[in-house]
């Protein structure tokens, strides 16, 4: 009975070891590699739609330029540039999303291209101009954009199976298993040999509860910072993506509606779709803190302000005069724009930072625990065999 009693403790440890080392691994891989691919490709999407918006600003204003905008353009496609080679060395080996990111690089060449020769076209003032803008918009939107969300949406079916591992559960029902064999054994002794209590069994015993509980603290630690990186931070990193996406898209339908001379449309159904119980509205609802429910507030009164300057911009269209409406877009329209959207990446900013600290704290609260349940179960074998010893040279 010693025998298979240590061996049985042997076994539940190297297995417990096993399954832990295994939840362990993609615990850290969720901090260090999942969770970092979900924000780096929210990223790439928020910065070549503000890249987008900023080149139909730069267009407008033919030679004159758009210094401002010129320099938002750049940054945008420089921070899309380098979220990309982070996702890049991120994905690890799979191929699909190395393909993505290959497709992305050629359509990025194409459509930066695009945009140079709009631009150049426009202070020319030569024909085509218009034409090949509307082009590099549909690149970014039919081609770019596309493979951004095959990739998002990679890392978040693999996001979702490491976070909802069952292997912690078959640890914590072995740690079990393995103090009721141990009570098994403190029992059988005590009626073979008619003492109560076996010094060192007891001492085993007690070693195999302590991993117990800190194993179960630390899978609880872990549940609970995975369950809060998704409700209190992800969930609004995905609302403020769509509110920047549909401001983005606002934005250029408006700005293009300048170039066509004509109001612009679908600018309304984006409108609601944002304001009253829309987008804006749950990101207020989303928001954990009185600080996310104030910068809520604050996207909110920012977009108000640049709906009423696009509003007015969009009335002068509609009554011809589009000089009025060049000026209001490439002025007061443009920096309540800015103003929104910086605003948005304020709060944007501060959900990544928290998302990303609660995936770490998952990570932290693993790491001691595979040498401890190893050193543990081992320990516990020692005192087992001891406790055996002792009955068995009482009884010679």
């Amino acid at each position: 009975m010693a025998i298979v009693t240590v061996l049985a403790l042997i076994a539940v440890g190297a297995v417990a070891w096993l399954l832990t080392d295994r939840l362990v691994s993609e615990t850290e891989e969720v901090a260090t590699s999942t969770g970092e691919v979900l924000i780096a490709t929210q990223q790439v999407s928020a910065s070549f739609a503000e890249a987008d918006a900023a080149a139909v600003s730069v267009h407008l204003a033919g030679a004159d330029g758009n210094r401002e905008q010129r320099r938002l353009f750049e940054q945008a496609t420089d921070r899309a540039t380098s979220s990309l080679e982070r996702v890049a060395r991120l994905v690890g080996d799979d191929e699909r999303s190395h393909e993505a990111l290959q497709d992305i690089a050629a359509a990025t060449t194409t459509y930066a291209g695009l945009i140079e020769a709009a631009r150049l076209a426009s202070i020319e003032e030569l024909p085509g101009a218009d034409a090949m803008l509307r082009q590099a918009s549909s690149v970014n939107r039919s081609e770019i954009s596309p493979d951004v969300q095959s990739i998002a949406d990679w890392a978040r079916a693999r996001f979702d199976d490491q976070t909802s591992s069952v292997w912690y559960a078959v640890a914590i029902i072995l740690l079990v298993i393995a103090v009721g064999v141990l009570l098994g054994a403190q029992f059988m002794l005590s009626r073979w040999f008619r003492r109560l209590i076996n010094v060192p069994l007891v001492a085993a015993s007690i070693v195999m509860i302590v991993l117990l509980v800190l194993s179960s603290r630390g899978f609880a630690t872990q549940q609970q910072a995975f369950d809060d990186a998704q409700t209190q931070a992800f969930d609004a990193i995905q609302i403020s993506e769509q509110i920047q996406q549909s401001a983005y898209r606002h934005r250029a339908l408006s700005t293009t509606a300048v170039l066509d001379g004509s109001a612009a449309d679908g600018l309304i159904d984006l409108e609601s779709a944002l304001e009253g119980s829309g987008l804006l509205a749950q990101a207020r609802d989303a928001a954990s803190s009185d600080r996310e429910r104030a910068g809520a507030d604050e996207v909110i009164a920012r977009w108000t302000r640049y709906v009423d300057e696009n509003r007015r911009s969009q009335d002068a269209l509609g009554r011809g005069d589009v000089a009025a409406a060049e000026a209001i877009t490439q002025g007061a329209a443009n920096s309540a724009f800015n103003g929104f959207n910086t605003t948005v990446e304020a709060a944007l900013l501060d959900n990544r930072e928290q998302f990303l600290n609660q995936l770490q704290t998952a990570s932290d609260s693993l790491q001691w625990l595979r040498g401890l349940i190893l050193g543990g179960s081992l320990l516990a074998a020692v005192f087992v065999w001891w406790g055996f010893a002792q009955r068995i040279g009482e009884y010679r």
